[in-house]
């Protein structure tokens, strides 16, 4: 017993030496740190990671309308870190913003075609001056000329192109012709902030009964015989272990109304930023039963102002009893969401200032209809901005990756190779000077 405590001793007396001479050296110190903090993230990554490494998804089947089975999106691609809010220096607010292009005109099948391109880009292929940021207003266009001449244009020289119905807001369109490598200055106006990612409804599967306190009802005309309340049967669910719960808007007609009735939940939220989201999507999952064979569905994003409301038209829908749910997603990115809202891309328009806003699902039952109900379930809608996580995003394909969780779940891998190779090095070493010293050197 008394040779044990003796070895024991004897051990710790050895290491408090090392420990003694090893901690006069710097580097090693600083060595030891990096690798037992790197020993930690391995050992703690899942829940130090804020998602999975590869292809991250949020939502996964509550979105069925865009994503199918799968979850959509966690951010958009190359997303700034969050914590770039907090800089001094950053820009935030309206801003003055100077961007310069050149033109080059080409001979394409024997017209003579006027080329412009950022200054700096080599290839000129764009058929209007393509501008970063969205336009709040033009403080001017100049044209300087090869020979050196410069020239302010007019109103009546330019103008913000449509097609199709539709704004394209971030383009100006010189309705004159340039000689080759005339040179165009544009000063204008634009909002430029550090968007996060908004989340609008709390509780899009309606999980309990409080999820019917996020939203505004309403029935019109208002004696209609419609009512909202919570079902926890009736929901849309891609697992049957998931929540079933959902909306009910039960409608009875009436004698003295003897026209289409119009219903609509509506979630209040306020937008904050000086600059639109880099995108948005909306989803609505719904589902007819009884005597209602139909009804149109309409989704807005509503700008509450105090001149009056102003109301953009995202989708309009047919949705028909089929005896399941029926799902309905909308991307900012559709040409349809763009020709509804009627500025490309639709955000530009709808988020073009901070301030309240509301988000509305209408449907309108037609005056035929019979005693129904009408469920629905994974209402939500998600405004993705420009900032996210720590250390931001990449361009994953299909999903865009958290830089912080690649990190900290990529330590696991860093830390493993080095292990191996120190491993693998040690007893190379050692065979290797096993060999020698048989052989003689």
């Amino acid at each position: 017993m008394a040779t044990r405590k003796q070895k024991i001793r004897f051990a710790f007396k050895r290491f408090k030496g090392f420990w003694n001479e090893f901690k006069r050296s710097k580097r090693g110190l600083i060595g030891l740190i990096i690798i037992i903090f790197f020993t930690l993230l391995a050992i703690f990554a899942p829940a130090l990671a804020t998602h999975k490494p590869i292809d991250p998804q949020m939502g996964i089947g509550e979105y069925p309308g865009i994503a199918g089975s799968r979850g959509i999106k966690i951010a958009e691609d190359l997303c700034k870190p969050i914590w770039y809010k907090h800089l001094p220096f950053i820009s935030r607010g309206e801003v003055e913003v100077t961007e310069r292009f050149y033109t080059v005109t080409k001979n394409v099948s024997g017209y003579i075609v006027t080329f412009y391109a950022h200054e700096g880009v080599e290839n000129a292929s764009d058929t209007s001056l393509l501008l970063s940021n969205r336009v709040a207003s033009i403080d001017y266009i100049k044209a300087i000329f090869p020979n050196g001449t410069e020239k302010q244009l007019t109103d009546n020289e330019w103008k913000i192109p449509e097609l199709g119905g539709m704004l394209k807001t971030r383009e100006i369109q010189l309705l004159n012709v340039y000689p080759s490598y005339t040179k165009f200055e544009v000063k204008y106006k634009t909002g430029v902030d550090l968007v996060e990612n908004m989340k609008i409804v709390h509780d899009n599967t309606f999980d309990s009964n409080e999820s019917m306190k996020e939203w505004i009802t309403t029935a019109n005309p208002a004696s209609a015989k419609v009512q909202f309340k919570y079902n926890n049967e009736k929901g849309f669910v891609w697992n049957p272990k998931d929540n079933k719960g959902c909306m009910e808007i039960s409608y009875i007609p009436s004698a003295t109304i003897n026209q289409t009735v119009t219903v609509a939940i509506s979630k209040l939220f306020k937008y904050p930023y000086y600059q639109p989201p880099v995108s948005f999507i909306t989803h609505a999952s719904i589902k007819l039963e009884g005597q209602i064979k139909s009804v149109e569905m309409k989704i807005y994003f509503t700008r509450i102002r105090q001149n009056g409301p102003e109301s953009y038209l995202l989708a309009e829908r047919t949705i028909l009893s089929r005896g399941g749910y029926e799902h309905v997603g909308i991307s900012s990115s559709d040409p349809q969401t763009a020709r509804n809202v009627k500025v490309e891309p639709p955000q530009d328009a709808i988020f073009a200032i901070p301030g309240n806003y509301s988000f509305v699902v209408e449907l309108i039952i037609p005056k035929e209809a019979g005693n129904g109900k009408i469920y629905l379930d994974n209402v939500d809608a998600i405004l993705y901005g420009n900032i996210f996580g720590l250390m931001g995003t990449d361009n994953g394909i299909p999903f865009p990756r958290d830089i912080y969780s690649l990190l900290v779940y990529g330590s696991r891998v860093s830390l493993l190779v080095g292990v191996l190779s120190a491993l693998f090095g040690t007893l190379i070493g050692l065979f290797a000077g096993l060999v020698s010293g048989y052989l003689g050197g």
